[in-house]
């Protein structure tokens, strides 16, 4: 396991994210100082999007981010939009702080899938071991438990898009939940793509919302 450019990377199957760890704790300790300011002053709830969350957040473009870590950094984005009731709906409170679209559940995914893809069109001299090791990294990144076995940026992109109910059936050509084909062509836009990925994350997050207090 060695850091690279302020990242922790690893040339094997075993998942290397100290690193990521430490800027997740160090982030939540920044979290709870704008907690506590957002109680003087509501304004400064926007240091979650401009301070917390990058520090948090930063190369997890390279292994990925959990489900458990999103969920700990939407818990603490919804604390400090400063709506303090107990069993707030954190969908409704992360939208009046950041805007619908600002929620880390949409901004981190399709960051991540983004990322994935100027990749893919940068270095054509990887694309075939990448095609040639494409079953063997689905298969690692399927099932319950996926993300203990994500050990690189293939398997985070493909267990990012399991998540959300796509099938990575190549690198660069996906099923969506609706069994529609989006194939990726390096120097064409992404941008249909993005946006059907954003509808759909933002639709299963208010569907979600309707269940708690104050949301739907």
């Amino acid at each position: 396991e060695v850091r690279d450019l302020g990242v922790t990377i690893a040339g094997g199957a075993r998942r290397a994210v100290t690193l990521n760890k430490r800027r997740l704790g160090t982030g939540a300790v920044r979290g709870q100082r704008v907690i506590k300011m957002v109680k003087v002053w509501r304004g400064a709830g926007k240091l979650m999007r401009t301070n917390v969350l990058p520090h948090s957040a930063f190369g997890f473009e390279v292994m990925g981010l959990a489900p458990t870590n999103l969920k700990s950094l939407r818990t603490m984005f919804a604390k400090g939009s400063g709506i303090g009731s107990k069993g707030v709906c954190a969908t409704t409170a992360i939208a009046l702080l950041c805007g619908v679209e600002g929620d880390p559940a949409v901004t981190m995914r399709l960051s991540g899938v983004k990322e994935w893809l100027l990749a893919w069109g940068a270095e054509a001299h990887v694309r075939p071991r990448t095609r040639r090791a494409w079953p063997t990294i689905v298969r690692r990144a399927s099932g319950r438990g996926r993300w203990c076995r994500v050990s690189g940026p293939g398997s985070a992109i493909a267990a990012t898009l399991m998540d959300l109910n796509w099938q990575p059936r190549r690198p660069d050509s996906w099923l969506d939940p609706s069994g529609a084909e989006w194939r990726y062509e390096p120097g064409f836009t992404m941008q249909p793509l993005l946006e059907t990925l954003k509808q759909q994350i933002l639709a299963s997050l208010w569907s979600g919302a309707q269940l708690h207090h104050n949301g739907g």
